[in-house]
């Protein structure tokens, strides 16, 4: 599997004068549409069933950014308006690759670096300035649905795990993940209006400077 944040890139980057893009962009040399046609002629010379995914959809300052949050670089990392709309484009575009080859069947969006990790510093008063602000008329909403209810998991165990959120966590939590979450919906959205045909989907939340709380 290759990733579309650094291993592979559309065929336009791949095939550009050397020197052009970051050498980490697409740094196998191998197009998407390359990558994806050639999983599917192999599964079906060898009669297997197979996931070609469209991995590590990422929006990102650059795909240097990228290539070091797996080097065990640990640092937060604000986006620009102009990063991120420049980012959007290039994933879409790899989007339109991965979905002309016809093979593509899932994908997998990261959108890690528009988690906002200053909302630990707040205090309170600030916390809920800034939810009513972002947030308006669906502010009342988000609290009501996601407050005082208690959640269970089910583990691989079969241990059930037990969780409930205050309000001021519920705040906390939309303020941090709001800007990721607009746009890993926007670029769902984008996907959507490609596919023909069943696909699906992963939201990765796995590559951040720090450790998810339990």
């Amino acid at each position: 599997m290759l990733s579309f944040g650094r291993e592979t890139a559309p065929e336009w980057v791949i095939n550009a004068p050397y020197g052009k893009y970051e050498i980490t962009q697409g740094h196998t040399g191998t197009s998407i549409r390359k990558y994806m046609t050639m999983a599917a002629k192999a599964s079906i010379r060898e009669g297997l069933i197979v996931e070609i995914e469209a991995d590590h959809l990422t929006i990102a300052p650059s795909s240097a950014e990228a290539v070091k949050r797996i080097s065990e670089v640990k640092y937060e990392y604000r986006m620009s308006k102009e990063e991120l709309e420049k980012s959007i484009n290039y994933v879409k575009a790899e989007i339109d690759e991965a979905v002309s080859t016809g093979y593509v069947n899932f994908y997998t969006i990261d959108t890690c670096f528009l988690i906002d990790y200053s909302v630990k510093n707040l205090g309170h008063e600030q916390v809920k300035s800034m939810f009513f602000e972002i947030f308006g008329d669906c502010a009342k909403d988000i609290l009501k649905r996601y407050s005082s209810r208690e959640y269970i998991f089910i583990g691989e165990l079969g241990i059930p795990y037990k969780y409930n959120f205050s309000q001021e966590e519920v705040m906390k939590f939309a303020i941090k993940y709001a800007e990721s979450l607009k746009a890993t919906k926007l670029i769902y959205d984008y996907i959507k209006s490609k596919m023909t045909k069943p696909f699906g989907v992963e939201i990765a939340f796995d590559e951040t400077p720090v450790l998810t709380d339990p």
